[in-house]
């Protein structure tokens, strides 16, 4: 039985777009139609496709910017063809540069052209069984999960964007945001039909997040006006989505520690927002932000038995859980909870930071601007809230931003970003503390005691990641020169961002020593094992707090 694919076709033409979807579903795809490039990008957030067609010339947003971002999602995209009667040769040249997997010109044989596209999606299916095929050839342990479908995660989400008991107030308010420019009595109005949220916009307007300025905010309508319509609509609705899945019940989860890092995620974008340049658009970037250190929950709620037994075989095989995430389900959690937002037809302009989160920084690099700039932003955000809040799970991911990132984007000491957010979780916590709160200290940081530990950071570039990461964990750094961490001593050496040769010649100086710890970011040359505990980035906690503990540097 031949699988059936899903197709997204992008045609403003009724008799062109009617034609081709007759001739794609005559192929056994299943089609779904758009009129131009915004409606794809909302169709596109709600659900997953195998392949996108589309038109280049069309209303509001055309085709070409729809195919570019396509590309630059890297291999969890669809395949995108180009079906258009715009004939124009340096434009074909630049599509196929980016890697639009077919380029027809109108008019056209549709019946070939649908027979093409089918054998396209095939081959795609092919060379990905034949990749994990050779993956377990090669001795990698195989996942023992059976891959989640797109349409059974599709189905999950509709279920998801249903159930979720976020507030329906809250999403009237960022409707009613949406459509112009409503009052503050107005939008006030309708805030007031929900008392938590009355009570999340007044805790906001009167925390250092909000601007507070000294007087107390009593009245509703100041407080819209203090915050500002964009940060009553994007964080109210996020607060309250966080507040409901913070009350579900997921074993494996501490409710609690994620909705720090919430709270330190959004602390941590503001912080950097300052940084960017002033014609940065920051438009659905606190809503990202705040988020995404939730979406997980997200597919754990969808997927609740098979959520419990990845997090067991996370721990028995000391492996990150974004890593079996990307090997079972065709969206990551950062696309899934986009997705939701999609779903309660808020604007793709909140969301689409969001979707990109779950990209790799060398998939970022491929996006076009300010996109790029955004998610990384967003990804360093969510990273500063992590060591911020200073706790860890076995099976959270760690992955550092490239210097250059860090470099562009003007985050370069990220040791103040993080004492800065330290310093407003400190101060929300103030204005926020009422007998519905956890405890007087339950935005403290509570850090392990700490012991020494000798490091030596191989790279010349003064940023370090690493660094400001173990520090965050509550232990001091006593930095050494090169030729005493090629003693036979206990060292941790950051061997990130340099060469492959650069670190082998490192190797060749090194006495041998097992209580030598190394973190790097390139692969290491076959037998240096024995030079003592190796960590490839990006892994999972548990790997680096076991070269830690090899070195002797934690209790």
């Amino acid at each position: 039985m031949k699988p059936e694919y899903r197709v997204l076709v992008v045609e403003d033409d009724t008799d062109a777009r009617e034609a081709t979807v007759q001739a794609l579903q005559d192929e056994g795809f299943l089609c779904e139609w758009v009129c131009d490039g915004e409606e794809a990008a909302a169709a596109l957030g709600r659900s997953s496709f195998d392949l996108v067609v589309t038109d280049l010339k069309m209303p509001k947003r055309h085709g070409h910017a729809l195919a570019t971002d396509l590309i630059g999602q890297g291999q969890i995209r669809p395949l995108v063809a180009v079906l258009t009667g715009l004939v124009e040769p340096r434009l074909v040249k630049d599509l196929i540069a980016r890697g639009v997997d077919e380029v027809a010109f109108k008019p056209v044989n549709l019946n070939l052209f649908g027979a093409k596209l089918r054998a396209l999606c095939a081959r795609r299916d092919r060379n990905r069984a034949a990749a994990e095929r050779t993956s377990t050839a090669d001795g990698k342990p195989a996942v023992p999960f059976h891959a989640i479908t797109a349409e059974e995660m599709n189905r999950q989400l509709d279920a998801m964007a249903g159930k979720l008991p976020v507030s329906n107030v809250a999403i009237a308010v960022v409707s009613l945001i949406q459509s112009g420019s409503p009052s503050a009595e107005d939008t006030a109005a309708v805030i007031a039909g929900d008392a938590l949220l009355t009570m999340e916009v007044l805790r906001l307007a009167n925390s250092a997040r909000g601007g507070f300025s000294g007087m107390r905010i009593c009245d509703l309508s100041e407080a819209i006006v203090q915050l500002g319509n964009r940060q009553v609509c994007e964080l109210a609705l996020a607060l309250t989505t966080v507040r409901a899945l913070k009350a579900t019940t997921v074993p494996w989860i501490n409710p609690d520690l994620t909705s720090r890092r919430c709270v330190a995620s959004s602390v941590a974008i503001k912080l950097l927002q300052r940084t960017a340049s002033r014609e940065s658009d920051d438009e659905g970037m606190a809503l990202a932000a705040l988020l995404l250190p939730a979406s997980r929950l997200v597919l754990s709620l969808a997927f609740p038995e098979l959520y419990r037994q990845m997090t067991a075989y996370c721990v028995a095989e000391t492996c990150s859980l974004a890593e079996l995430e990307r090997h079972v389900f065709p969206l990551s959690p950062s696309r899934a909870m986009a997705g939701v937002l999609a779903r309660w037809k808020l604007s793709p302009r909140l969301w689409k930071p969001l979707r990109q989160a779950g990209m790799s920084y060398a998939e970022l690099s491929k996006l076009r601007e300010p996109l790029r700039s955004k998610t990384e932003r967003l990804r360093i955000a969510e990273l500063v809230g992590q060591m911020a809040v200073g706790r860890f799970a076995p099976w959270d991911e760690i992955d550092f931003p490239p210097p250059e990132a860090l470099c562009r984007l003007r985050a370069d000491d990220l040791d103040v970003i993080i004492d800065s957010v330290r310093y407003d979780l400190a101060e929300f916590q103030k204005h926020t503390t009422d007998e519905s709160d956890v405890g007087a200290n339950s935005w403290a940081v509570r850090q392990p005691e700490a012991k020494g530990i000798r490091y030596f950071k191989l790279s010349a570039d003064p940023r370090d990641c690493l660094a400001s990461f173990v520090q965050a964990l509550g232990v001091n750094l006593e930095r050494t020169t090169r030729h005493a961490a090629c003693q036979s001593k206990p060292v941790l050496v950051n061997g990130m961002n340099v060469s492959p040769e650069r670190l082998e010649l490192f190797l060749d100086d090194t006495l041998l020593e097992p209580h030598r710890s190394i973190v790097t970011t390139v692969p290491l040359p076959s037998g240096s094992e024995s030079w003592g505990p190796l960590v490839q980035l990006p892994c999972c906690f548990a790997q680096l707090s076991i070269a830690l503990k090899a070195a002797a540097l934690l209790e």
